[in-house]
C-alpha cells in the first residue's frame, strides 16, 4: 500500500455507494482525467483483525483477477494509505452497479 498521494493522483466527485465497511466515489485521476471508482474504509473502523483482513482479501483477490484482459472484474489501479483512510481504487465501470445485474 502507498502511503497517501491519493489526494495529488486523484481528484475525489460524487459519492455512488455506501456499504457497511466502505463508502465508493467516482474519482478523476489528474494526469489523463480518466474515471475510477474508489471504495474508501475508514481506518477506525478497521480495528478489528478480522475487517482488515477483509480489506487485504479483497486486494489480493483482484490483483489475481481483475487484469487487462478481464471483463468480468474492474481492474485495481492502486491502494493508498493515510491517517485516517484506506483508499482501494478500482476502474470506473459504466452501467448498473452488481447488485442491480445480481437482483
Amino acid at each position: 500500500m502507498h502511503r497517501s498521494h491519493f489526494f495529488e493522483e486523484y481528484e475525489p466527485r460524487e459519492k455512488v455507494g455506501e456499504g457497511l465497511s466502505a463508502t465508493v466515489f467516482l474519482a478523476v485521476r489528474r494526469r489523463d482525467r480518466a474515471r475510477a471508482a474508489v471504495k474508501v474504509f475508514s481506518r477506525v473502523r478497521l480495528q478489528e483483525r478480522s475487517e482488515q483482513l477483509a480489506v487485504q482479501n479483497e486486494v489480493q483477490i483482484l490483483r489475481k483477477v481483475g487484469s487487462d484482459e478481464s471483463e468480468y472484474f474492474p481492474r485495481l489501479l492502486g491502494t493508498f494509505l493515510t491517517e485516517k483512510s484506506v483508499y482501494v481504487v478500482y476502474d470506473w465501470c459504466d452501467g448498473a452497479s452488481l447488485r442491480e445485474c445480481a437482483g
